[in-house]
């Protein structure tokens, strides 16, 4: 094997306009379209293939390269996939295909098999339905969580390669919301730094690697020059070589456990959100801080967030219904009009409580 074989070969180290890839080459962040001049001088750590998360390592290049979720799975190789077929009752419409670690997302509710998963590919969708001759219109409020690919290595014709299994989701959710964690990112690099310090771990490359991380975050480099620097897909050779000269006291592991936490939705964050074929950041599905504690908030009491009418039926229709908060779980039936006229019994699951609401439905909109 040639010396040059045992590195990663750095897919967004280098790029341009030409083929597309200016943004995810570029030294500079791709939050935004300007350019900037004062960006730290650094250069990427070489990483060993064998130290590396490989499998996370492609799959991060499939989401990036592939943002539209047909081209992505004309790219890949997929076990167990499923057409969807489009007619003028039920159209799909998919949305960009999400890296998501599931024990890292606060956001969203996932199964207990789906927590045990390291990462997915999270796909949604938004959905709408036109029920009998009346032609009543149902649709989605916002984007559904509804399946994720699993990435695993396998076989495609005797050679070793990438595989993805199509999962649909038991439930849906609504499209995942990031918190904008640069900052919690930053401080979390900063105290493993110094608490390696305190226990005399001399880790000269790692500390370089992560004080130069730092220093990227400051003068806003490239996101995915970040990610790379920080550890996203080799961080384990640092919690192992700590392991095995017994320097992990427990704030050291936990302050491991903070960083690699945050490192982690700083990848979903950048990842998802960028736009990296042109520049920019989709800034709507940020949330602050004070949002994300009103929401922690509601879970806590067992309260619906507030959701929005199905505007389009009463322009449509020109139903005049006065707007209410949902108090069912899921999907927002209680602002479909008409109105239902029965209430979620007790102990009755979701699923059956919304199949007896579609029953109603497909019964009394004729």
């Amino acid at each position: 094997m040639e010396n040059k074989d045992k590195y990663l070969p750095l897919w967004y180290e280098t790029g341009s306009p030409a083929d597309g890839t200016y943004f995810i080459g570029r030294h500079l962040t791709a939050r935004g379209k300007e350019n900037n001049s004062n960006v730290c001088d650094y250069s990427l750590y070489p990483i060993l293939r064998d130290d590396a998360d490989f499998l996370l390592f492609q799959t991060v290049w499939d989401i990036v390269m592939y943002p539209v979720l047909e081209e992505f799975l004309e790219a890949i190789n997929v076990k167990n996939y499923q057409p969807r077929q489009q007619s003028y009752h039920h159209r799909v419409s998919w949305c960009r295909p999400q890296l998501l670690f599931p024990t890292d997302d606060p956001f969203t509710n996932y199964e207990a098999h789906e927590k045990k998963l390291p990462y997915i590919v999270g796909c949604f969708s938004m959905e709408y339905h036109v029920y009998g001759e009346s032609g009543l219109y149902e649709e989605d409020d916002t984007p559904q969580f509804r399946k994720y690919y699993r990435p695993q290595w396998g076989w495609i014709q005797d050679v070793k390669d990438i595989v993805y299994t199509e999962c649909d989701r038991i439930n849906e959710d609504d499209m995942v919301m990031f918190l904008d964690n640069t900052t919690d990112f930053k401080h979390s690099i900063q105290k493993l730094l110094q608490l390696m310090t305190d226990v005399n771990a001399y880790e000269s490359s790692w500390s370089d690697r992560l004080q130069t991380a730092v220093r990227m975050i400051d003068t806003h480099a490239n996101e995915l020059h970040i990610l790379h620097q920080a550890g996203l897909y080799d961080i384990e050779t640092l919690r192992n070589s700590l392991e095995r000269k017994g320097l992990m006291n427990e704030p050291v592991k936990q302050a491991m456990e903070d960083f690699n936490c945050q490192l982690r939705r700083y990848a979903m964050l950048t990842i998802n959100l960028i736009d990296w074929k042109n520049g920019g950041i989709d800034q709507s599905r940020i949330l602050s801080k004070a949002k994300l504690l009103y929401r922690e908030q509601c879970l806590q009491h067992e309260q619906v967030v507030p959701t929005f009418t199905v505007s389009n039926t009463e322009k449509r229709d020109n139903y005049h219904h006065e707007a209410y908060e949902s108090t069912s779980k899921g999907f927002d039936w209680d602002n479909v009009y008409p109105r239902y006229p029965f209430p979620r019994e007790e102990g009755e699951s979701l699923e059956d409580y919304e199949h007896r609401r579609r029953e109603w439905l497909f019964h009394n909109s004729r």
